[in-house]
């Protein structure tokens, strides 16, 4: 892998890859008989930088992964290593490079690398730089050879310290507009559009957004394009026409259980006293049979209502599930 920010040579600084192959003859010579003093002559390192690197394993590592890792083929495994995880964990997650620092440390990695914010940091500044100049390569490729397609276009606000215009084509998830804008209309969003992929040979046939005004008018008006809701303002709108409606409805159902049943439990009591005092139980026994009856219609009503809420809910997760294959599908 290409070395992304390589040390500054200097008569003090060294590239990694350097100093390994130094320490390794530095190491050689020790082993066959000469003095540090010699050894480090030799390799043309300063004695106490070498001496530095020979106490590299402070976290008592095994003496072969010490003995690989001070290796070309070691080094270049954590370099890799180190570059990829900047790029998906710093860049493309956003965990920071300070997590990653203190990772370099509890790991005990930054024996063997530096662990430095200082350092890590020149280093994403580097690759940064890199990324965009890869883009403006790929993107002069692109738009030189693709041929013409038809594309949907997801759109949506964002707010920073200003309002940004953002769109993204949802299927390879380019970012098709990134732009700063102080107004939200549709004129906004097509000059923000037009003006940033004019070199770029696609056809917007479908634009996916909130129901806000200027989105529609963008769709319809801009660039006679489907318009289509996207999903959470599905969701959002299905649920808020129905979540409500049925969820009271399974309130009243279970407040309206709780009271007959309270009232059976008194009937039944009154029942229990007048057994007790030896008296007649035709009329209470027949109101027993009517109130446990209409039990039975509200345990009925509140078991309808639950099932009805169970089955709302599942299907707002299959529309979730449903457009999510769809975004999976291969390009």
């Amino acid at each position: 892998m290409q070395t992304i920010n390589p040390s500054k040579k200097s008569d003090f600084r060294y590239e990694s890859a350097t100093a390994i192959n130094k320490l390794n003859i530095y190491e050689n010579e020790i082993n066959n008989g000469l003095s540090e003093r010699e050894a480090a002559k030799k390799s043309r390192i300063p004695r106490s930088t070498l001496r530095d690197f020979s106490r590299i394993n402070e976290n008592n590592f095994s003496t072969e992964v010490v003995e690989f890792i001070i290796t070309n083929e070691g080094f270049n495994f954590l370099h890799r290593l180190f570059v990829t995880m900047m790029l998906q964990f710093v860049i493309l997650g956003s965990c920071g490079i300070r997590q990653f620092c203190i990772w370099l440390k509890i790991s005990g990695l930054s024996n063997f690398i530096a662990s430095s914010y200082g350092t890590w940091r020149e280093f994403i500044l580097n690759m940064e730089e890199k990324i965009l100049t890869f883009e403006k390569v790929e993107r002069q490729t692109l738009s030189r050879d693709m041929p013409e397609k038809k594309i949907s276009l997801a759109v949506d606000e964002s707010f920073f310290k200003e309002m940004c215009l953002v769109g993204i084509e949802p299927i390879s998830k380019f970012i098709f507009v990134e732009k700063f804008s102080e107004k939200r209309d549709a004129e906004s969003w097509y000059s923000c559009i037009t003006s940033n992929n004019a070199d770029l040979r696609v056809k917007i046939v479908q634009i996916v957004g909130d129901q806000a005004s200027g989105i529609i008018s963008l769709a319809k008006n801009m660039f006679s394009a489907h318009y289509a809701t996207d999903l959470f303002h599905v969701q959002r709108e299905i649920c808020k026409a129905g979540s409500l409606t049925i969820a009271s409805k399974v309130n009243l159902a279970e407040e309206n259980l709780e009271k007959q049943t309270k009232n059976l439990e008194k009937i039944a009591n009154l029942k229990t006293e007048l057994d007790i005092e030896k008296k007649s139980t035709d009329k209470i026994d027949l109101k027993i049979k009517n109130e446990v009856n209409k039990l039975k219609n509200f345990q009925t009503i509140a078991d309808e209502s639950r099932a009805l809420q169970k089955k709302f809910n599942e299907s707002l997760l299959g529309i979730s599930s449903l457009c999510t294959q769809l975004t999976n599908l291969p390009v």
